[in-house]
């Protein structure tokens, strides 16, 4: 039984806490957050443009 808690606190440790310098010396799970809450304002400044075909070509295009 300790051999198989030694085993999951190195898995722990391994996977959220061991700082790995390709990603700024911070933890894996740290990272992970942080990405994950950059897609989200990436998805919001990616929406629709405000201007329409109309306004873009001074009205131009028939309606």
């Amino acid at each position: 039984m300790a051999v198989g808690y030694a085993i999951l606190e190195w898995i722990d440790r391994y996977d959220s806490r061991r700082l790995l310098a390709p990603i700024g010396n911070v933890p894996h799970t740290e990272s992970q957050a942080r990405d994950h809450a950059n897609v989200g304002e990436q998805a919001s400044a990616a929406g629709p443009k405000t201007n329409s075909l109309q306004e873009t070509r001074g009205g131009s295009v028939p309606s």
